[in-house]
């Protein structure tokens, strides 16, 4: 929801500041690498030290950060709070995608991430509405408060509602942090699923630092139709998690066989599109829900197939594997925020590109590997 609630302020930011549409889109980027890497960090600490006071102090230091830069609103403040706000987060969600681990096992516990997808890909459906109404109403400044609100909520629930599910039996060490590390940057499967999984992720990432410029600049429309546009394309995501959702007893190969296919194809469409049919809403639309659709079909495919095979370190794997995804997302959002023109051509030759390398990545590295 950080990312997503706020990328319809980005033109409107880029203006408040007097920044660049480069530099407004690099906020995103540095979020996401913050959030990279601060999953890295809390993983292996979330696994000895149990998860509740881990998200306490994460909620925390992330109202805290929003107030900080609230009250100082200068472009300085808006880089650093914005790395330092993805940083801490990773304290707040790391150890509750572990609790998963921690009460499931085998089958359920994959169908439980499913779910977990799912239910992230709600704040990517709604997320840009909520941020485009608040624009439009009230200004960039109020996104942040609702993500003060939001997170405050969240802390609340989880201080009086949550019962700690992990209860470590040795002291926290750096050298088996390191080890676990160690082994799991060894295996190639967990690897090239990082970068599968990082490049799908920026599917969305690359329409939402790109699309806002293309609606509200190009266009000149509001950041309400912004907002209503990237809402369809978040359903696609959705609709992409529920479908794996319901063909999760079907090989593996098998579904990835049809979703790398249907994402090439889709991919290859939007090219066309683009280079055929003005700058208009729909070709936007056209030309990327499908994309996302199948980038939501495969996400939950291989977080659950990674995940459940290191549960006995569920918070380090899951670190490092969401991390090493934001990670991903961040070079792919850095190498858009310096496209030179921004128009949906070079959006739908980013795409193509990002399509190709995951079925490259695919082919080369997991099909084999996987059932």
């Amino acid at each position: 929801m950080g990312t997503d609630i706020y990328v319809p302020s980005l033109p409107a930011i880029s203006n408040a500041f007097h920044i660049s549409t480069t530099l407004a889109q690099t906020s995103v980027a540095i979020y996401i690498l913050g959030y990279g890497v601060g999953q890295l960090i809390v993983g292996p600490i979330s696994d000895h030290y149990g998860r509740k006071p881990i998200v306490i102090i994460g909620f925390l230091l992330y109202i805290s950060l929003i107030l900080v830069f609230l009250f100082f609103p200068t472009v300085r403040s808006l880089m650093v709070s914005r790395f330092c706000q993805g940083l801490v987060l990773a304290a707040a969600i790391v150890p509750c995608r572990s609790i998963l681990s921690d009460v499931a096992t085998g089958e359920l516990y994959k169908k439980l991430v499913n779910y977990m997808t799912i239910s992230w890909s709600f704040g990517v459906v709604f997320s840009p509405v909520i941020g485009g109404y608040l624009q439009h109403y009230f200004g960039w400044e109020y996104n942040f408060y609702f993500l003060l609100a939001y997170s405050s909520t969240g802390l609340f629930a989880f201080v009086f509602l949550y019962k700690e599910t992990h209860f470590p039996q040795a002291a926290f060490s750096i050298k088996v942090a390191a080890r676990n590390y160690f082994s799991l940057l060894t295996d190639i499967q967990f690897v090239s699923s990082i970068f599968l999984l990082g490049l799908l992720s920026s599917l969305i990432i690359l329409f939402n630092i790109v699309a806002p410029f293309l609606v509200q600049v190009q266009l000149n429309l509001s950041s309400i139709d912004y907002g209503n546009l990237a809402f369809l394309i978040g359903i696609a995501w959705l609709f992409g998690n529920i479908v794996s959702r319901i063909f999760i007893a079907k090989p593996v190969r098998i579904r990835m066989k049809y979703s790398i296919l249907g994402l090439l194809l889709s991919a290859i469409f939007m090219v066309f599109i683009s280079q055929t049919m003005p700058l208009s809403l729909l070709s936007l639309g056209l030309g990327t829900w499908s994309i996302v659709f199948f980038g939501g079909f495969i996400f939950p495919i291989f977080v659950g197939y990674n995940l459940a095979r290191y549960r006995n370190m569920a918070s380090t794997s899951n670190a490092l594997l969401f991390s090493g995804i934001w990670v991903v997302c961040s070079a792919t959002t850095s190498l858009a925020s310096n496209f030179e023109d921004i128009n949906q051509i070079p959006l739908s030759f980013a795409l193509l590109a990002s399509t190709i390398t995951v079925a490259v990545v695919y082919g080369l590295f997991l099909r084999a590997k996987v059932a």
